[in-house]
């Protein structure tokens, strides 16, 4: 009977056994199926206490992990324990050397510890009486919990009711069951941990295509600092750029670090991990700053940190800084994905800094043209413009955004046409050539102009640059500074004649006029004598004419309004004008400024070119004269002069006339002397003001009279 009891006993405990055993396996399905549909951490922990309580009847279950930064076990989850009791385990971790007890021995002899009587057991430490009262726990069990054979922290349950009498049998079930739930959390480690690397990967793909999408440098930098930090999920990231010489490094682009003037942060190179990781081109993985020598402090809180280099032709051309507030955040997993990150965006870097060179030298070559004191115009192979600078545009009366692509035959000049033909067609450069030609406004124009061939890499004709100067100012300056001078040798000259030429015609008319009153009977030999005094009188008004020409003007300048001048003007000569019916029409554009002018000086100079232009029309007609402030060229539209044109329609000057009008002694005239246009071209010298004309045979003629306003300093 004895023995048919042991019997019974022992297959009792053994169905018992097995039936704790299937509500393990039973649990430990329930535990994988909720891990592979939730896979959430909290939930999955939850669940392991949960059926850990069921199966071995526990009143309270907890997990607890290992902090190894900090040598603390940290309660994770645990059930059964009320609000004020959870809070406090939650909030106070157990130090793995100050703290002796259950739970910390459970992990440091990584062995399953089971007491059936907790005070008996507390009675040997402190800190276990001490746990025993506050928790009220009658009966304890805690097994370790391993990843790779090492204890990473514990799962135990309590009773505190009653005692937990457990067997051989049921502590190797607990510590079995614990063994599987290693298995489970590091399967749902290598999980996460997984889904964590797939979604970097997936992450990593997208940053390529982003990062790829831009070569302006900036920009780059900005998406690589923004996405480094939230692929490892950092708190901050910085780029880090060597100076020129390499001995700072500057942050050139961030993120999370807006609370700071990163301008003002400058890392040396020497004794830095920057440096350290610049210098030798390997990445590192900070798990506590406190304990780096090398680290610099920017932000406030970094507890831990990743560097990668940004590596490009065995050039590094920066660091990536990832920063985090907590110790040991970043994984080896985190400093691989950043390094292939760094490793593609190195690269990009490089395109995107040589492209930014690219666009200074560009933008440096652009300056050079646009301040170019020639006109510079760039031509490809079909005869389309492709370039024009800003003097180009101020000499051609053309703006850009009308001429660029499209062709240059309508808006260049007939002689630079042909220039351009004979560098495309027939591969020749001009070394330089004047040109005169007609302007689209009608004016003519002198341009000083080259062209030359440009050649592609194969040394086919692809196109011609052609450079322009608008000589037209020059050549009228140069022009009058020789006519000036000429004029100035033929009044020193014509003053020497007349000085020589009155002591003479001095005794001639004495001699004639002592004649005249001695023969008074014979009157052919008077009508000569007459005629030959007649001509006496001529040869001295003339030569009064001729110093006074060559005499230094006085002007006195005063401000007035010039067109008042002229009104007197044309009341001195009005009856002249009547008498030749010679009709006037003048007209003046909006408000006259005041100007700066000799009156008496002035009245001299319209009265001559009234006359003039009267005696041109010997049929009658009409004189036009308009007034009218000038706009500049470069200024837009600012004023620069005030013109006064006076047009007739007479006879008009022969072109080979034209030039020497304001010549002194030359005149189209039977009775002029030559020297009314000269005094009038020397008046306006003294005004410097200008006069011009152009003029059609039979058709008339305009003078233009061109003043500086009062304070252009023209």
């Amino acid at each position: 009977m004895a023995s048919e009891k042991k019997l019974t006993n022992k297959i009792s405990r053994l169905q018992d056994e097995l039936d704790k055993k299937n509500r393990i396996l039973s649990s430990i399905y329930k535990i994988n199926h909720k891990l592979n549909r939730s896979g959430n951490p909290d939930q999955l922990l939850k669940t392991i206490l949960e059926e850990s309580r069921k199966i071995f009847g526990f009143t309270r279950a907890i997990i607890l992990f290992l902090n190894k930064a900090e040598n603390k076990l940290e309660t994770k989850h645990c059930i059964g324990f009320t609000p004020e009791e959870e809070a406090f385990s939650m909030s106070h971790p157990l130090d793995m050397d100050k703290h002796v007890c259950l739970e910390t021995l459970t992990v440091k002899t990584n062995k399953t510890i089971y007491i059936r009587d907790i005070h008996a057991y507390a009675r040997g430490t402190d800190i276990e009486s001490k746990m025993a009262d506050r928790w009220k726990r009658v009966s304890n069990i805690s097994a370790p919990l391993r990843i790779n054979r090492e204890a990473v922290g514990s799962i135990g349950g309590d009773r505190t009711h009653e005692e937990m009498i457990l067997s051989r049998s049921d502590i190797r079930l607990f510590t079995y069951f614990a063994n599987l739930i290693n298995i489970i959390l590091e399967n749902a480690r290598l999980h996460e941990q997984n889904k964590k690397k797939m979604g970097q990967f997936i992450s990593l793909q997208e940053l390529s295509q982003k990062t790829s999408s831009t070569l302006d440098y900036g920009d780059l930098l900005d998406i690589v600092a923004d996405n480094a930090r939230k692929l490892v999920h950092g708190s901050s990231c910085a780029l880090m750029m060597p100076d020129g010489e390499g001995k700072y490094f500057r942050i050139a682009a961030c993120r999370g670090y807006e609370k700071i003037n990163v301008d003002l942060i400058k890392i040396p190179g020497n004794q830095s991990i920057c440096g350290f990781v610049a210098a030798t081109g390997h990445p590192m993985w900070v798990e506590d700053t406190s304990l780096e020598a090398g680290y610099v402090a920017i932000l406030p809180g970094v507890r831990s940190q990743l560097y990668t280099p940004l590596v490009s032709n065995k050039r590094v051309l920066g660091v990536i800084r990832v920063d985090s507030d907590g110790k040991q955040v970043f994984s080896s997993d985190d400093q691989e994905i950043l390094a292939i990150f760094a490793s593609h965006t190195s690269a990009l870097v490089e395109n995107a800094l040589l492209y930014e060179q690219i666009l200074e030298q560009r933008n440096l070559a652009q300056n050079i043209l646009e301040s170019a004191p020639n006109g510079i115009l760039t031509i490809d192979k079909n005869k389309i413009l492709r370039m024009i600078n800003r003097k180009a545009e101020e000499i051609l009366k053309v703006k850009r955004r009308h001429a660029l692509d499209h062709t240059v035959s309508f808006f260049l000049p007939g002689r630079i046409l042909e220039m351009l033909d004979d560098a495309m067609d027939h591969d020749k450069d001009y070394r330089y050539e004047e040109i005169t030609a007609t302007a689209r406004d009608g004016s003519v124009k002198i341009y000083g102009a080259t062209s030359a061939v440009l050649h592609g890499p194969q040394g086919n004709i692809t196109g011609a640059i052609i450079t322009l100067q608008d000589l037209t100012e020059i050549r009228k300056t140069e022009s009058m500074l020789w006519r000036t001078e000429k004029l100035s040798s033929l009044g020193q000259m014509s003053a020497s004649i007349a000085h020589e030429i009155r002591n003479p015609l001095a005794s001639i008319n004495f001699n004639a006029q002592l004649l005249s009153k001695k023969i008074s009977g014979d009157p052919y030999t008077r009508q000569i004598l007459d005629d030959t005094l007649e001509g006496i009188n001529r040869i001295k008004t003339v030569m009064q004419r001729t110093l006074d020409y060559t005499k230094e003007l006085n002007t006195s300048l005063r401000y007035g309004q010039i067109d008042y001048v002229l009104g007197d003007a044309v009341a001195l000569v009005r009856q002249k004008l009547k008498d030749r019916r010679v009709a006037l029409d003048v007209k003046f554009s909006g408000d006259v400024p005041p100007l700066l002018f000799d009156a008496h000086q002035l009245q001299q100079v319209f009265v001559n070119l009234l006359l003039n232009a009267a005696e041109a029309m010997p049929g009658g007609g009409t004189i036009v004269i308009r007034g009218k402030k000038e706009e500049g060229a470069e200024s837009g539209n600012a004023a620069r002069g005030f013109l006064i044109t006076i047009q007739d329609s007479g006879i008009g000057i022969a072109p080979d006339k034209i030039k020497r009008i304001f010549d002194p002694f030359f005149t189209t005239k039977e009775e002029g002397t030559g020297l009314g246009l000269s005094i009038v071209h020397k008046i306006l010298e003294q005004h410097r003001a200008t006069i011009d004309v152009k003029s059609l045979e039979k058709r008339g003629t305009i003078f233009y009279l061109h003043f500086p306003l009062a304070g252009t300093g023209a």
